[in-house]
């Protein structure tokens, strides 16, 4: 028997070998096996082959930031167990979070790897080659990893990076802290030591169905869907022996619904938190709960809610790019925004971050606001039931020289339940002005009823330019030339006109916004006029909402 089960390991080793030598991965089986085992600061990214066969990497093409490279005959075969290094021809961002991408001659994405902030000369992977346990190492260009110097050690480590996958797969879960136990949940709840303990890989399927636990709360009613898409939200938490808490990670992970139509193109937030945080009846802020309940029993005539109380609550949020590689994650603050859909099913929300740095790279930066650091998700106040109109309406404006109101769709989804399709607005000021026109902000003076401004020099001005218009004679040309020397004319007309063919509803309601540079002796923008800006859109086109 002895001899018998010596023979069948040496056959199964010559087996092996012959695999390696004679065959490779097919493009489906790629993603099981090839691991990037590490990521330079330098520019450089290093495959590890964690399989036994040899992996064609021939029409492969490495993204990160702005720059894409192809691998061409060069790089040949990735034998098995084996390390290749790619250079990525330009260093990498330095104190900042950024995402190598992996895709397929196809153009299918097969991996996608988030890095943190990196120093110079630092690198980003694997503590052993092909390990699940990552941190910040020292570097070894194509070298093995297990001799590395290791300046940081994630503390919980998942086998697969947060994404969209297309097949199912089993999830290993692993801690850098020695006899460390694991707890997880699937539904967002915080994992405490009453939670699963991680014993066995998890298996990460396709949650899509009618199995609908929350999102109903939060469905609009005319679009009820009777199922929605899911993804798994695996929330885990390290505790030692003592049972005290070491720390927490949260993955989000889809699977099948990347080319959703619902989704294509467009970016995801996927939010974790606390069930109870934004249910429970005593303290759930997204919910009429004990407050509603408290007035009515008081004979409180005014409205009353969970959700008016202006509660904050944490929460973990993962942005996914509009081609679904993760580009943020991090904690927040979550509160619902106080306006006119505040008592609908679906409610605007509002997200503070607690990390300001977020990279320049994702297109999540361009809707944080200054300075709150705030991210607004809003369902449309005005349109709740179609969400598209101001978005819609906005788009024309781009040929009318009127700055209007910049948006970007997002489907979110709460605890790994899709949520709806909401819109992500760019805060509106001088930072926005000079995202639209390059027009540094500190040249730009802005005037806005709505905002409130407290530029003095802004409010002498626009008073002055208010009397002059209300106290002229505009039909005697010298008039009219010394008000045209001080407004864009021409923009003027056409934001009039605009508002009268959108029909505007809020024209002349909720304030006029307007802007300039501060220097005059300049052309185009730069000459100092005072041009228009379309602020709200949502009540146009006769919306009755």
């Amino acid at each position: 028997n002895r001899r018998s089960k010596q023979q069948e390991e040496q056959l199964t080793e010559i087996s092996n070998q012959v695999e390696q030598e004679d065959s490779t991965y097919s493009m489906d089986d790629i993603s099981k096996y090839l691991v990037i085992n590490e990521i330079n600061q330098e520019g450089w990214v290093e495959f590890y082959n964690a399989g036994k066969r040899s992996i064609d990497l021939m029409g492969y093409r490495v993204r990160f930031c702005d720059s894409e490279i192809a691998l061409g005959e060069e790089f040949g075969e990735l034998k098995a167990k084996k390390i290749m290094a790619v250079s990525l021809e330009g260093t990498l961002p330095i104190g900042e979070l950024f995402t190598v991408e992996v895709y397929n001659p196809e153009g299918n994405q097969v991996m996608s790897l988030t890095v943190p902030e990196l120093e110079r000369g630092r690198s980003y992977g694997c503590l052993t080659n092909g390990s699940i346990e990552r941190g910040i190492i020292s570097a070894s260009v194509n070298k093995d990893n297990e001799n590395e110097s290791v300046t940081f050690k994630e503390l919980i480590h998942f086998s697969a990076p947060a994404g969209f996958y297309e097949e199912a797969f089993q999830l290993e879960i692993a801690s850098s802290v020695a006899n460390a136990n694991i707890y997880y949940t699937l539904d967002g709840s915080e994992p405490t030591m009453d939670s699963d303990c991680y014993e066995n890989p998890i298996q990460i399927v396709n949650q899509s169905g009618s199995d609908v636990v929350y999102a109903k709360l939060g469905a609009n009613s005319e679009f009820a869907p009777k199922s929605i898409n899911k993804c798994t939200v695996v929330r885990a938490a390290a505790f030692d022996k003592g049972g005290t808490k070491l720390g927490e990670a949260n993955q989000s992970y889809f699977i099948g619904v990347k080319n959703a139509t619902d989704y294509l193109n467009i970016p995801i937030l996927s939010v974790t938190v606390n069930p109870e945080d934004l249910f429970d009846y005593y303290s759930g802020v997204y919910v009429p709960g004990r407050s509603a309940e408290d007035a009515i029993a008081r004979g409180d005539k005014n409205a009353a809610a969970n959700y008016l109380n202006g509660w904050k609550k944490e929460a973990y949020l993962e942005y996914f790019e509009p081609g679904k590689s993760l580009t943020y994650s991090g904690s927040a603050q979550i509160s619902v925004v106080l306006d006119s859909s505040v008592a609908k099913n679906q409610k605007s929300l509002r997200f503070e971050l607690d990390n300001r740095d977020v990279s320049q790279y994702s297109t999540l930066s361009t809707y944080i606001s200054e300075n709150e650091n705030a991210v607004l998700m809003t369902t449309y106040p005005q349109d709740n039931s179609y969400k598209i109109r101001e978005y819609i309406v906005s788009q024309l404006a781009e040929d009318a020289g009127v700055l209007t109101k910049q948006f970007q769709p997002c489907a979110l989804f709460i605890d790994g339940e899709y949520w709806g399709l909401y819109m992500m607005p760019m805060e509106y000021g001088a930072d926005y002005i000079e995202a639209m026109t390059d027009i540094p902000s500190e040249e730009i003076l802005l005037w806005s009823e709505k905002l409130e401004t407290e530029d003095g020099v802004a409010l002498e001005e626009w008073e002055n330019l208010q009397k002059l218009l209300n106290d002229t004679d505009l039909s005697v040309s010298e008039n009219y030339e010394q008000v045209a020397e001080l407004i864009d004319i021409p923009n003027y007309v056409d934001y009039l006109c605009f508002n009268l063919y959108l029909a505007n509803g809020s024209y002349g309601n909720k304030g006029v916004t307007a802007w300039r540079t501060i220097s005059t002796d300049g052309s185009g923008y730069r000459d100092g006029k005072w041009r228009f800006y379309c602020t709200d859109l949502a009540d146009v086109l006769w919306n009755g909402m």
